[in-house]
């Protein structure tokens, strides 16, 4: 296991092209969004060959089509309101379909705010104490350590292979603690032969407690 844990760090290491940072999804960065009046595949493709024409295409992070059937294009903080001019006009004279942008300001980025790491510190130990509480006499260092190295490369792979993160991400590294728990109490359980129904009553009671305290933390 360390041996393939290894290799996958050196692969991932010499696989960076640019300097390692942080990428944002639509969810924290500031939205540069295009929007045409038109909806079909037919239509998505020359807008995206104008948008390569103009040098706008690797700047665009995501696409979505509406009810309405208006595409809606969603660019990184790179582009401002003159690209979005340029693109609008540049698809009016090409397509004849007038389009509309709008910018808007950008959220705070969890991963550089001391919150997110301090609020997944305390997803740690609570997660510890449930298992604490449970196997009394068994020691959770390891899981804790085995916690720690995933969250830390969880967040090193994302920047090496230039993952997006949005809110769904955010909400799976504050879990990471809650997954290497339950792995760990599972392998305690046939390790230790325990009762069945006894480790339901006690353990899931715990688990129970500890979403309670992680979502209290998560929507306050």
């Amino acid at each position: 296991m360390i041996r393939v844990t290894g290799i996958v760090i050196v692969m991932g290491l010499f696989s960076i092209n640019n300097t390692p940072r942080f990428h944002k999804s639509k969810d924290f960065a500031k939205q540069n969004v295009l929007i045409v009046p038109h909806g079909s595949s037919r239509t998505y493709l020359e807008i995206e060959a104008i948008l390569n024409s103009i040098g706008m295409f690797e700047n665009q992070i995501d696409y979505q089509v509406s009810e309405q059937g208006y595409i809606w294009i969603y660019f990184d903080e790179n582009v401002d309101t003159i690209d979005l001019q340029i693109a609008r006009e540049s698809i009016a004279k090409k397509t004849g379909f007038e389009s509309s942008y709008y910018s808007t300001d950008p959220i705070p980025f969890p991963l550089v705010r001391p919150e997110f790491y301090l609020t997944y510190v305390l997803m740690s130990v609570v997660a510890m104490l449930m298992l604490r509480l449970v196997y009394v006499k068994t020691p959770t260092v390891m899981a804790g350590m085995v916690s720690l190295l995933s969250f830390v490369f969880y967040v090193l792979f994302s920047m090496i292979f230039s993952v997006r993160w949005n809110r769904e991400m955010i909400f799976v590294t504050w879990a990471i603690p809650f997954i290497v728990s339950n792995i760990y109490s599972g392998e305690l359980m046939l390790d230790n032969n325990l009762d069945f129904d006894n480790f339901v009553n006690k353990f899931v009671t715990t688990k129970h407690l500890c979403s309670e305290v992680y979502l209290h933390r998560l929507y306050r």
